[in-house]
């Protein structure tokens, strides 16, 4: 097998010390950006949601991988560093623990902001930012989410606030897009707006016949 390219490689996903680190792993989602560079969403394990997702920038005249966000990984700690901006989830213990990140919710914007939909039982469900140099993470929407309830007379950490006004939605974001100013999404049968100001939801369409 000859590798095309070179730069960054992708950590090894899992604990099983059998994986060593690769060009692209587990990419799900590409993007052509206004730079006419190629952005891959991927890590992770698969179509499960994962609090190791990234983001690669190639260069499709050279191959070359350029590492821009890479999501804190919950079992080893933030493994990116101090660079990287993340969005926590809710814990009672302090840690601090990536969102749930699905795997193809991902859009990138003409000014190069990335867009990601996450969803976990702490945490709810929602749309997040991350800025252009990969630096900050900004919750845009957010629903649900029950917080961090461990018992035993620990201190729970409270359910996130709500962002933004509309439908509660049931079931993930995929499928991410930004058109005027305003991020789609799929859930389920139904396509949703999210505006990234207010963090309003509005249901677009669907195939609900009931």
């Amino acid at each position: 097998q000859v590798e095309y390219g070179s730069g960054y490689m992708s950590p090894p996903v899992g604990n099983t010390g059998t994986v060593t680190e690769q060009p692209l792993s587990g990419a799900h989602v590409l993007r052509v950006g206004a730079d006419k560079m190629i952005y891959t969403y991927g890590g992770g394990t698969g179509e499960s949601t994962s609090a190791t997702r990234e983001i690669v920038r190639i260069d499709p005249k050279t191959g070359e991988r350029t590492l821009m966000w890479l999501a804190q990984n919950p079992d080893t700690g933030d493994i990116t560093g101090t660079w990287a901006g993340q969005c926590f989830r809710p814990d009672a213990f302090g840690a601090k623990q990536s969102v749930g990140l699905q795997s193809h919710g991902f859009e990138i914007g003409p000014d190069g902001t990335f867009y990601l939909s996450y969803r976990g039982i702490r945490e709810g469900d929602g749309i997040i930012s991350i800025s252009a140099d990969g630096q900050k993470c900004t919750f845009l929407s957010g629903w649900g989410g029950v917080g961090d309830n461990p018992g035993g007379g620990i201190e729970s950490a409270p359910a996130p606030a709500p962002i933004g006004a509309g439908p509660v939605l049931q079931f993930p974001v995929q499928g991410l897009l930004l058109h005027e100013g305003l991020v789609y999404g799929v859930s389920n049968d139904e396509m949703y707006s999210f505006d990234p100001v207010t963090g309003d939801r509005v249901l677009k369409t669907t195939d609900n016949k009931a």
